[in-house]
C-alpha cells in the first residue's frame, strides 16, 4: 500500500515459449526462473498482495508450490501471440474487480529485478503524482555512437545529440494508476509515464538462450550480490 493505496502486482506468464521452451519454470540459479519475480514482488514493502495470471498448469503448479497467488487461469485467447499485455491485464483486473489503487506489471523474464526496485518505481510514481512508470536502463554508450545500416548494408549516423543521455525500457517493473490505465490500456502518455533508472546488471530481459546466460553470469557475480 502507498498513500493508502492498495498496490497488486500481476505476474504475467503464458506458456508455449518458442525461443526457450519452458524457460518460466527452467531452473534458474537454484530455483525457478519465474520464483525470482513471484519472491521480489512479495518482498516488495509497497505490494499487497501478488497474483499470477497463466494459462498453463506447469506454470501456475510451481507458482503454487512457492506460495504464490493464482485465483483464475488466464483464457487461450488471452495467452497467444496475437494477444497483448494489456489484454491480459484487463482480464486480470477485471477478474479480481480491481477498479482503484496501482498495480505493477512483472514480467518473468527479468528475474534480476530486486523487491527495492518494484518499491522505489511505486515511489516515483506516486510521489511524482503521476499515473505511470516504467524501469530503464541507460545504454551504455554515448548517443552519438548510434548508427544505423541502409538497405545496401551501408553505415549511416542517426544524428542524435551527442550530449543527450539515452536510456531504454528494460521490461523489468511497469506501475501503473489502475483506473488511468482501464481508461487508456497503456503504460505510455507523453509527460506521464516516470522514469526509474536501473542498472545494466539488474537489467537483462530473457529472450533468447544467450540473454539465458548472460543473465545466470551477473547472478553469480559479485556486483549482484552486493545488492543485497
Amino acid at each position: 500500500m502507498i498513500g493508502k493505496k492498495p498496490v497488486i502486482a500481476i505476474i504475467l506468464a503464458r506458456g508455449g515459449s518458442k525461443r526457450i521452451p519452458g524457460k518460466n519454470v527452467r531452473l534458474f540459479g537454484d530455483k525457478p526462473m519465474i520464483v525470482w519475480t513471484l519472491e521480489a514482488a512479495q518482498k516488495a514493502k509497497t505490494v499487497d498482495r501478488v497474483i499470477l495470471s497463466s494459462d498453463d498448469d506447469e506454470i501456475m503448479d510451481v507458482v503454487r508450490k512457492w506460495g504464490g497467488e493464482v485465483p483464475f487461469r488466464r483464457p487461450s485467447e488471452l495467452a497467444s501471440d496475437e494477444a497483448s499485455s494489456a489484454d491480459a491485464i484487463m482480464h486480470a483486473l477485471n477478474e479480481l474487480e480491481i477498479d482503484d489503487g496501482y498495480f505493477v506489471l512483472l514480467q518473468p523474464t527479468s528475474p534480476l529485478r530486486t523487491a527495492d526496485d518494484i518499491d522505489q518505481c511505486m515511489y516515483c510514481c506516486f510521489y511524482k503524482n503521476v499515473p505511470l512508470c516504467q524501469s530503464v536502463t541507460h545504454i551504455g554508450f554515448p548517443a552519438s555512437w548510434l548508427v544505423s545500416v541502409d538497405q545496401d548494408e551501408y553505415l549511416q549516423k542517426v544524428g542524435f545529440d551527442p550530449d543527450v543521455d539515452l536510456f531504454r525500457p528494460n521490461g523489468a517493473v511497469y506501475v501503473a494508476d489502475v483506473k488511468w490505465f482501464k481508461q487508456h490500456q497503456s503504460f505510455w502518455a507523453e509527460g506521464q509515464t516516470i522514469s526509474y533508472e536501473m542498472p545494466f546488471i539488474r537489467s537483462v530481459d530473457i529472450d533468447t538462450e544467450n540473454d539465458f546466460q548472460i543473465a545466470e553470469a551477473l547472478l553469480h557475480s559479485k556486483p549482484f550480490n552486493e545488492c543485497f
